[in-house]
């Protein structure tokens, strides 16, 4: 192994683990720990879906404000660990609440993390969900409408195969849809 994609989830790595005294000395540890296996980080994963309530696109103001100073925080961790890139999720909103809704606050709270990005000199990666899993971006069609209304160099995407099966989709579709930015 030569690279590795970082979850950052406890007992890893999560924002609660930060020092108030010197906010980077455990990812410098950490990193230290991977150099010396001869490891890079190639994408930094902060955990955003199963067991934190961090959600960029939620409904409730105080928990979308403070997803999105998480994710903030996150892109200098990337930096801090030598990662190019960081994962992002679009989010997701209520099954039962306008579509619309929802993909306005997504892409408020994306328009304000792509520019600290393009600011930083970190990538974001996205990938799309599974209809039960967000409203938002579900398919190659709403992974590029993101795209597309984000306007960002420092966005792109990947595939969770997974979520495309679901969705009736193949590679080939985001090959075709995408070219190679995803």
């Amino acid at each position: 192994f030569k690279n590795v994609d970082f979850w950052g989830g406890a007992p890893h790595y999560c924002e609660a683990m930060r020092s108030e005294k010197d906010r980077f000395s455990y990812i410098r540890k950490m990193r230290k720990a991977m150099e010396d296996r001869g490891l890079k980080m190639s994408m930094f994963t902060p955990e955003q879906m199963c067991l934190y309530p961090v959600n960029i696109a939620a409904k409730e103001d105080y928990i979308r404000e403070r997803s999105v100073k998480t994710m903030m925080g996150y892109l200098e961790d990337t930096i801090e660990f030598g990662a190019p890139a960081m994962f992002l999720l679009a989010g997701w909103g209520y099954q039962d609440e306008p579509v619309e809704e929802a993909w306005d606050r997504s892409v408020e709270s994306l328009h304000k993390i792509a520019r600290r990005a393009e600011e930083l000199g970190v990538n974001i990666v996205m990938e799309q969900l599974q209809p039960y899993e967000s409203i938002i971006t579900y398919n190659s069609e709403t992974l590029c409408k993101i795209f597309e209304a984000i306007n960002s160099p420092r966005l792109s995407g990947c595939v969770d195969c997974i979520a495309m099966a679901a969705g009736g989709e193949t590679v080939e579709d985001y090959y075709k849809k995408f070219g190679n930015i995803v």
